[in-house]
């Protein structure tokens, strides 16, 4: 079997499970958390079920017992490649032959006739199943993978899981919002959670420090104050410390603490790029867009490589680090749904008085551009049930000289 009840995600949990240094996260409040059964979402809450043991936390979950080794699960890895791959063709037709295959050795009697489709297959053998699909995105990386390509691989999840009766539950994990790559209604019935903008799971993206010290308590030469000094890297809504449990698992095994992320280090670079996005926000509140170009350029020349620098996606990474201080005093929603399509960045004040800041970016096309786009499309329509102070408008752009720009307008 490829996908279908496979051992492999059991192996993956045991290793880890049986590892010397592992963290059984608290169980989820089942009263905050209940499976969306509508068109609006479809995500998995109790995933890998077959997975769980009873000493673990999870277990306290009620339906616990009820749910445990009940559900068929497809789990698939979208960063695995066939030998070979040289197109997306040959990626999907990979995926699609695999799970066809699974279902004709599980179902004897579907796999008597042709089949048109995979869903077609699966709503053949009447049964329901759970999806847990890792890393959706990963192909979208590929040198071969152009925009007609990335528009085929929507179109097959969406004929995979929208409005299926054998879809139970979905799990889909990513870096890239659903929402950069839709027009609006190919996946919408998942709803997105992430990691810098989640008040649900935030307190599963990393260790918390009740579990760092209870590590540094197990053993090891490294003391708490130690492991905070180096990884202490975030913050929940509720203002409980997060820490980059691969970092913090490293320097327990190695009993040392060093940057084990590529160009991460002590807690004092962090700050001075928190303090630098502090002025960034400051100088678009005042409406200085030249200081706001200024900060913008100098940092996309020292943090994105050289042949990267030309890209929207390197923009927008230099957007996110500039305006890192705004997340104290904002809700930062990136492609976010207003008015008749996605703006690049909204910025909802979180307290009443202050002004929302929309932002787009432009690539090679002129601020005005951007401008124009803001209002023509109503990026507004979301700004105004949360009492803002009016609205700062705010393009972006750069081009192939590295001359970046920025115009800021404000409206009521």
């Amino acid at each position: 079997m490829y996908y279908l009840n496979t051992n492999t995600p059991f192996t993956l949990f045991q290793r880890t499970r049986n590892s010397e240094i592992y963290v059984d996260k608290k169980s989820i409040d089942p009263g905050s958390v209940q499976a969306d059964r509508d068109e609006h979402a479809v995500y998995l809450h109790h995933q890998a079920e077959a997975l769980w043991q009873a000493d673990l936390k999870i277990s306290e979950i009620d339906g616990f017992q009820r749910h445990l080794n009940q559900h068929n699960v497809i789990y698939i890895d979208f960063s695995r490649q066939p030998d070979g791959c040289a197109s997306y063709g040959d990626y999907i037709t990979d995926i699609q032959n695999n799970i066809k295959e699974d279902i004709k050795v599980a179902y004897l009697q579907v796999g008597e006739r042709d089949y048109s489709s995979v869903s077609q297959m699966l709503r053949a053998t009447g049964e329901t199943f759970l999806f847990i699909l890792d890393e959706w995105d990963s192909i979208f990386y590929k040198a071969f993978m152009g925009k007609q390509d990335k528009t085929q691989h929507l179109e097959f999840l969406k004929g995979l899981l929208k409005d299926q009766p054998y879809v139970d539950l979905a799990y889909m994990t990513g870096v890239l919002p659903v929402a950069k790559y839709t027009s609006g209604s190919e996946l919408n019935m998942f709803r997105e959670y992430s990691f810098m903008n989640d008040h649900v799971y935030e307190d599963y993206f990393g260790f918390l420090e009740e579990e760092v010290r209870d590590l540094c308590q197990k053993g090891g030469s490294l003391s708490y104050e130690e492991l905070k000094f180096w990884y202490d890297g975030y913050c929940t809504s509720g203002g409980k410390s997060l820490f980059n449990p691969r970092s913090v698992c490293f320097a327990l095994s190695e009993g040392v603490c060093l940057n084990f992320w590529t160009e991460t280090g002590p807690m004092g670079e962090v700050k001075a790029v928190v303090d630098a996005s502090k002025e960034t926000l400051e100088a678009t509140l005042a409406g200085d867009d030249e200081r706001v170009a200024a900060i913008l350029e100098e940092t996309h020349d020292r943090e994105i490589p050289f042949l990267d620098y030309n890209d929207e996606n390197s923009l927008s990474c230099v957007i996110t680090l500039c305006y890192l201080a705004a997340r104290d005093r904002y809700i930062v929603e990136r492609e976010a749904k207003s008015g008749k399509g996605y703006c690049d960045y909204l910025f909802l004040p979180k307290k009443s008085g202050s002004p929302a800041i929309i932002l787009e970016l432009k690539v090679g096309g002129g601020c005005e551009a951007a401008l124009a786009q803001i209002k023509e499309r109503n990026y507004a329509q979301k700004t105004r049930s949360h009492g803002c102070d009016g609205v700062l408008l705010v393009g972006i752009s750069y081009d192939k000289e590295k001359r970046h720009q920025c115009r800021i307008e404000k409206i009521q």
